[in-house]
């Protein structure tokens, strides 16, 4: 019914929210920023993923790379 896609829909706004908060805070970026690159389908490479600040570092056969 309507109202269970409303109470669906609100529930996937909250979980959205936290994530968006939760990377703002580990990442240092603002809330907006998140929000904004979480908007469309974004892929990052591993080394773009250690500049965002999503992942500590890339494990590979030969070495880690480190954060900046």
């Amino acid at each position: 019914s309507a109202i269970d896609v409303e109470i669906q829909a609100k529930e996937i706004m909250y979980h959205k929210s936290n994530v968006t908060r939760i990377i703002s805070e580990r990442t240092g970026r603002t809330t907006e920023q998140v929000d904004k690159d979480m908007d469309r389908d974004r892929y990052m490479s591993p080394m773009e993923a250690v500049e965002y600040g999503l992942i500590d570092g890339v494990i590979d056969k030969e070495s880690i790379i480190p954060l900046p």
